[in-house]
């Protein structure tokens, strides 16, 4: 892998890797969170890690079927929101780490890597030293699919528009989900419906799940595939 992002199909071997590696010891437990994290940002509009740790629950738009979040770069200038789809794949990652999103209350955050009295400081040095171990563990990933070692956590940002871009996704669509376009922030709002969503991030991975589904307002689930 000396591109500086992942083909789908290299993302598939990545998820099915984390899928099934074992969680009894603490190692393992501390190498599978953070090959999640890497997967979740690739799913997850290419997520930062420093927006990651600070992911809160919406009720509102989980119960319609997102995650949304506000890029930290750009919070204090337009605040432009990015709504991450719950596809079946991305739910079964966060199962898979443990996070219940379902009982997470309202505006709490989604991990415990910080808490609510954490500094900015704070912050940014735990997404410092993430980043570090993550790294390695992308290394040791690495290693055992074959890939180049020259992996970093960006490779997942990076993976998300080039998948997106080469399925022939709206490129407004991606530059949006990646708050790269600003001045299009309103018109992101009404362009692109519930069901473009699901269906564009759906082509992130294509690996074996439960049914990937679209969730709805009260919870029933509709296939969109």
């Amino acid at each position: 892998m000396s591109d500086k992002s992942h083909k789908k199909e290299q993302m598939d071997e990545v998820y099915n890797y984390f899928m099934n590696l074992p969680n009894t010891k603490k190692k393992q437990r501390n190498h599978k969170k953070r090959i999640g994290l890497f997967i979740l940002s690739y799913l997850q509009n290419g997520m930062n890690l420093n927006d990651i740790i600070r992911l809160r629950m919406n009720k509102k738009l989980f119960n319609e079927g997102f995650l949304v979040f506000i890029r930290n770069k750009v919070k204090n200038t337009t605040g432009m929101k990015s709504k991450i789809p719950l596809i079946q794949p991305l739910l079964e990652v966060y199962r898979e780490l443990g996070v219940s999103l379902d009982k997470i209350p309202n505006n709490s955050l989604i991990f415990d890597f910080i808490d609510e009295n954490s500094l900015e400081y704070e912050i940014t040095k735990t997404s410092q030293q993430l980043t570090l171990k993550i790294g390695r563990s992308l290394v040791k990933m690495a290693d055992a699919l074959g890939f180049e070692k020259n992996i970093t956590f960006g490779f997942a940002r990076k993976s998300y528009s080039t998948v997106l871009n080469n399925a022939g996704v709206n490129s407004n669509f991606i530059e949006l989900n990646l708050c790269h376009n600003i001045g299009m922030a309103g018109h992101y709002l009404t362009s692109f419906n519930k069901e473009y969503f699901f269906r564009a991030n759906s082509l992130l991975l294509d690996v074996e799940t439960s049914e990937r589904c679209l969730p709805t307002n009260d919870n029933q689930l509709l296939n969109v595939c």
